[in-house]
């Protein structure tokens, strides 16, 4: 069962919790560096692939946009808002507005598959403890392909990023699904959607080890203000299990004060109990900070963590930040 922290020890045990969290990135980007059976090729229609394809990170043509217009764009301001990008083509330039609606589309095809997925994907690290040697990974990782010829099939306009995990989405503003910015003040169902997060679960499957452990880290982790609607942390984690990924530890960190009893008894499915660890307080800065330390950022979130952060400023800022220090 998961365990809470409040009060005067939160500090030492988010210094034990990081001391931890280092031991275990140690380790995983040592392992990035050994030599990975390199099967999942990319596709010709993504040249920029092509021209460096042993690149940590490629970035889609749209965040490119935005990591040489950074300044003009006004995103060096707190109060620059994400949305006028999307909304009228004169904020960016109209090639720029046509990649993103089409990238758009792709988002409703990709989301469309993997809602429509419903092959049965065997727990893959148990799946490889058990064979052994004997294992065709190239084979048992094909199997979490949301599309016959892989995930870039889904985007045909190629506004998809590339790292070591594979594609991911482009780092694009308001860090929300596209369609937010259509929305109401009072519709919350895109502000809380995460289908415009990219999921390359066959190459993340062939970064895989009999070894590997698999953790999630979820800052700003409320099970309860969703109105209703489904919790998007607890279909997340349904959904990388569909796609044979089982977490083994779950670090819940959330700072508006709840009673565990209500979490654990009340809230929280109880499959993820024996993984969950809730963290009440607002400590996923030092977390954010540790993770943003590593350059390999993209592959460390879609390998060894997701990470899902909401719509506190900080954490927006935060990764705004991020966004201009690479572009510089």
């Amino acid at each position: 069962m998961g365990e809470v922290h409040n009060g005067n020890k939160t500090l030492l045990l988010v210094a034990i919790l990081i001391v931890l969290l280092l031991h275990f990135l140690r380790d995983e980007l040592s392992r990035y560096e050994s030599t990975s059976p390199q099967v999942n090729e990319t596709p010709k229609q993504f040249p920029r692939a092509e021209k460096k394809s042993d690149c940590v990170y490629i970035a889609a043509d749209v965040e490119d946009y935005i990591m040489n217009n950074f300044e003009a764009l006004g995103y060096d301001n707190e109060s620059a808002k994400g949305c006028p990008i999307w909304l009228d083509p004169k904020v960016s330039t109209q090639e720029n507005y046509d990649n993103l609606h089409a990238y758009r589309q792709d988002l409703d095809r990709y989301a469309k598959n993997v809602e429509e997925f419903d092959k049965p994907v065997p727990n893959l690290v148990r799946t490889m403890q058990e064979q052994g040697n004997s294992i065709n990974q190239v084979e048992l990782c094909k199997a979490a392909r949301p599309h016959p010829d892989g995930v870039q099939a889904l985007f045909p306009s190629m506004q998809v990023s590339l790292t070591h995990a594979g594609y991911v989405e482009p780092l694009l503003t308001p860090m929300r699904h596209p369609e937010f910015c259509k929305s109401t003040p009072e519709d919350t169902k895109k502000l809380l959607d995460l289908d415009y997060l990219i999921h390359d679960f066959e190459k993340m499957c062939l970064n895989l080890k009999p070894s590997s452990r698999s953790i999630l880290i979820d800052m700003g982790a409320s099970l309860k203000f969703h109105g209703g609607q489904k919790v998007p942390i607890v279909v997340l984690m349904k959904m990388y299990q569909q796609f044979g990924f089982y977490f083994d530890h779950i670090y819940a960190f959330e700072v508006t004060e709840f009673d565990p009893k209500e979490v654990f008894n009340e809230i929280l499915p109880e499959e993820y109990m024996p993984s969950y660890h809730w963290i009440n307080t607002g400590a996923c800065y030092f977390l954010f900070v540790l993770v943003q330390t590593f350059y390999r950022i993209q592959a460390l979130i879609n390998t060894a963590f997701v990470c899902i952060m909401y719509s506190s400023k900080f954490v927006k800022i935060q990764k705004v930040s991020v966004l201009k220090r690479k572009a510089n």
